[in-house]
C-alpha cells in the first residue's frame, strides 16, 4: 500500500480523500437525560411536580417554588406547574354520616370509605363485644323495649351521672344523625305500676362507656311528662324519666337504656323518644 497526499493507493485502486467536518456539541445539553427514556428532545426542560414544588421553565432554565409554606399544593395546569390551594388538609379524616373521608397526601381530593358499624370522631366505629343494639333511629322516632329478661352490661360512672349506679338491666338503640341538630332525648318507664328507675346515656361508639358524651339520671318533676307528674317524686325528682338535650353533628351515636335496682324499683317496660328541637 502506498500513500500520496491526494489519494491513497490499495492494490492498485485509487480512492479520493474524504474530509468530515467537525460536528460541534454542547455536552451540557446533550448529555442531559441521557438514559432516561424522556420523550422530550435530549437536555429539553419539562414542567413538573415534585411533591409540592413547582418546577416551571424559563428557556433552558428551570425555576422552582414550593408550594408548602402557603398551605397549597402543585398541579399541572395548561402543560405548567403551578401552585394551587388544597381542596382538604393532608391526610385529614371526617365523618359525613356513616361514611368516612380522608385527604389524600397532597390535598387533593378526598377517598371515601363507608363504615359497617358508623363513623365518628374521624374513623370507623367497632361494634364492641358486649354490645348488640336493638333498634335504629334515623333523626326521630321512639323504641319501647322490655328490659327484663335482658342482662346489666354496661354501667354508667357514677362521677359523671348524677350519682347512678346503672346496675339493672341495659339496652342499646343505634341513632343516626344525617345533619347537625339538636336533638331531646327521653327515655321513660311506661310499665305502668312496674317502676324502672332509667337512667340515660349517650356514646360515640356502641358499649365502650368512655366514649360517653352525655348522661342523665332523673328528671325535674315539673319537667316530666303529664302522666308522670301523678306518679311520686323523690326530692324534687322524677326517677321514671331521664332526658338529654344535645346538639350532634351527622353520624352515628348509640343511646344506652339503662336502669337502677333500688327499693320498689326493677325492670320492667322503657320507650325512648328522640326529636328535633330545632
Amino acid at each position: 500500500m502506498v500513500l500520496s497526499g491526494a489519494s491513497i493507493l490499495w492494490w492498485g485502486c485509487s480512492l479520493e480523500r474524504v474530509s468530515f467536518a467537525g460536528v460541534s456539541r454542547d455536552a451540557s445539553t446533550s448529555d442531559a437525560g441521557v438514559g432516561r427514556g424522556d420523550a422530550s428532545p435530549v437536555g429539553a426542560c419539562v414542567p413538573r411536580c415534585a411533591g409540592a414544588v413547582a418546577i416551571r421553565c424559563a428557556g433552558t432554565s428551570t425555576v422552582e417554588e414550593d408550594c408548602a409554606p402557603r398551605g397549597a399544593r402543585c398541579a399541572m395546569t395548561d402543560g405548567d406547574a403551578t401552585c394551587v390551594a388544597r381542596t382538604c388538609e393532608p391526610r385529614r379524616t371526617r365523618c359525613d354520616g356513616d361514611v368516612l373521608y380522608t385527604c389524600d397526601a397532597e390535598g387533593a381530593a378526598e377517598q371515601p370509605t363507608t363504615c359497617e358499624h358508623g363513623c365518628s370522631e374521624g374513623a370507623c366505629t367497632t361494634e364492641s363485644g358486649s354490645c348488640l343494639w336493638s333498634s335504629e333511629i334515623v333523626d326521630e322516632g321512639s323504641f319501647a323495649i322490655d328490659l327484663c329478661g335482658r342482662t346489666d352490661d354496661h354501667q354508667v360512672r357514677a362521677d359523671r351521672c348524677e350519682g347512678a349506679t346503672s346496675d339493672g338491666e341495659d339496652a342499646h338503640v343505634r341513632l343516626f344523625v344525617s345533619q347537625r341538630r339538636r336533638l331531646r332525648l327521653d327515655l321513660r318507664d311506661v310499665d305502668g305500676p312496674g317502676g324502672v328507675d332509667t337512667v340515660l346515656s349517650l356514646l360515640r361508639r356502641c358499649g365502650e362507656m368512655e366514649s360517653e358524651i352525655e348522661c342523665s339520671n332523673d328528671i325535674a318533676c315539673a319537667d316530666a311528662d303529664e302522666d308522670l307528674k301523678g306518679t311520686p317524686c323523690e326530692s324534687g325528682r322524677q326517677p321514671r324519666q331521664s332526658r338529654l338535650d344535645v346538639e350532634l353533628d351527622p353520624g352515628t351515636y348509640y343511646v344506652l337504656l339503662d336502669s337502677q335496682n333500688r327499693g320498689s324499683f326493677g325492670c320492667g317496660r322503657v320507650e325512648l323518644r328522640v326529636r328535633a328541637m330545632d
